[in-house]
């Protein structure tokens, strides 16, 4: 039975990372339609609507507080929970907003309260269910490919959302599309996604007893930077590895290819986003080996590719015929996905459990947020001065990681072993 309930759980988490990227790709989709309808008519409707989207970075941060201290003293079933319930609301509500033309300024405020919400409950997402199954000691013999399961939804999410809002408005002008054709997949995702996730969560096992004691939302945070602030540290920047590539291959490439290359937009399009079934695949086999070998070991092994083969990679990119391009993208998508299967369980087997849920949600939203978010800014001003300065950069990047960020990591031998524990456990459990 509580095998069963654990499977359930897995579960849940996945519908949780398949709604956060289902609704990111709604909304990259229906943007120009968001800015047309929700946004005072001006040439800059569609900046300010990216604006609003950009916002939720920052919240992000900030749930991780809140979420990170909730799973901390009263258990990851409740900050997971209300997790679920406030991002699946704001998903629907998104489509819910009446537009501008109807509600004036009203609109616009409601969407970056929304928008901000769903970031906001979305922070715990990555790292809860690895901190969840580790806290509970579950799974330990498929600890890494169960909690990479996670992270591959992601990509299904993102495909999926893209094929449903491009499916709904094809064929309208912006002008013309029907209300309810781009409002009902945020409704309905929110509805029928978040439902079907919050009823496996509440029959949880509650895992509430090892967290911190101590009063004030913010104990945990301050017994992790007095125990552990330089895991933290490190762990921000192997999150940052990820942000770099992420956000590279999403945001990057498209716009180099079209602009750069004077490929049509939309093939552009297809090209960057056809390896995601590729990516997904690279996460868990990453994660089904790290069950076998150490964690560290597969985060190691893939930095070292990612610093050698970055710049061939790029010379693809950037000169290669539309049959090496695309090489170049499938070969960026594997490196991505190996290094990210085994992240989610080595960030929450790095930190004490008394403060685990804050110490891994926090790697990974400051990591992402840093890095993620002004990686497109970044890649695009370094590739105006040469095509092979974004590749250099992630070269570099990755050889830091590999030489210094991964050997502050435990090795975690014991998982293969049984033990949930880093090696460093026992001395940062102590009061």
């Amino acid at each position: 039975m509580r095998l069963q309930k654990t499977q359930l759980f897995v579960v849940s988490s996945a519908l949780g990372t398949y709604l956060e990227f289902l609704d990111y790709t709604l909304f990259a989709y229906a943007s120009k339609i968001i800015a047309h309808k929700l946004l005072p008519p001006s040439e800059h409707a569609l900046t300010y609507t990216w604006l609003i989207f950009a916002a939720g970075f920052f919240c992000r941060v900030l749930g991780t507080l809140v979420f990170g201290a909730l799973g901390d003293r009263k258990g990851g079933k409740t900050a997971l929970l209300w997790s679920m319930l406030l991002m699946a609301g704001s998903t629907t509500a998104i489509g819910l907003i009446p537009d501008y033309s109807e509600a004036s300024w009203l609109a616009p405020c409601l969407l970056l309260f929304f928008r901000s919400l769903q970031s906001f409950a979305v922070s715990p997402e990555y790292s809860g269910a690895a901190t969840y199954l580790s806290k509970l000691d579950l799974l330990k013999d498929r600890y890494s490919f169960t909690t990479s399961i996670t992270v591959a939804v992601a990509g299904f999410g993102m495909l999926s959302g893209g094929y449903w809002m491009s499916t709904m408005i094809e064929g309208f002008a912006i002008e013309a599309i029907p209300g309810w054709r781009w409002r009902l997949p945020f409704i309905a995702s929110g509805i029928v996604v978040g439902l079907a996730a919050t009823l496996i969560r509440i029959s949880m096992t509650d895992d509430k007893g090892a967290g911190v004691q101590k009063e004030g939302m913010l104990a945990p945070f301050h017994l992790l930077w007095k125990r552990q602030a330089r895991e933290s540290i490190c762990c921000i920047g192997l999150v940052g590895l990820i942000g770099l590539m992420t956000y590279t291959l999403n945001g990057y490439f498209a716009n180099f290819l079209h602009q750069e290359r004077s490929y049509e937009l939309g093939l552009a399009l297809a090209m960057t986003s056809k390896h995601t079934l590729v990516l997904c695949l690279a996460i868990l086999v990453s994660g089904y080996f790290a069950d076998k070998w150490a964690p560290t070991l597969i985060l190691r092994g893939t930095a070292s590719l990612i610093t050698l083969l970055s710049w061939p990679i790029f010379y693809l990119i950037s000169y290669g015929d539309q049959t090496q391009v695309s090489l170049g993208l499938m070969l960026f998508s594997i490196l991505l996905g190996l290094f990210s299967g085994p992240l989610p369980g080595v960030l929450a087997r790095t930190f004490a459990h008394t403060y685990r849920y804050t110490g891994s949600s926090l790697a990974y939203n400051v990591g992402m947020s840093i890095f993620g978010g002004f990686t497109p800014v970044l890649m695009i001003t370094l590739g105006s001065f040469n095509n092979f300065a974004p590749g250099a950069l992630i070269s570099a990047y990755a050889a830091f990681v590999m030489l210094f960020l991964v050997e502050q990591m435990p090795e975690d031998h014991q998982v293969n072993q049984g033990s949930s524990k880093p090696s460093f456990s026992a001395s940062v459990e102590a009061p």
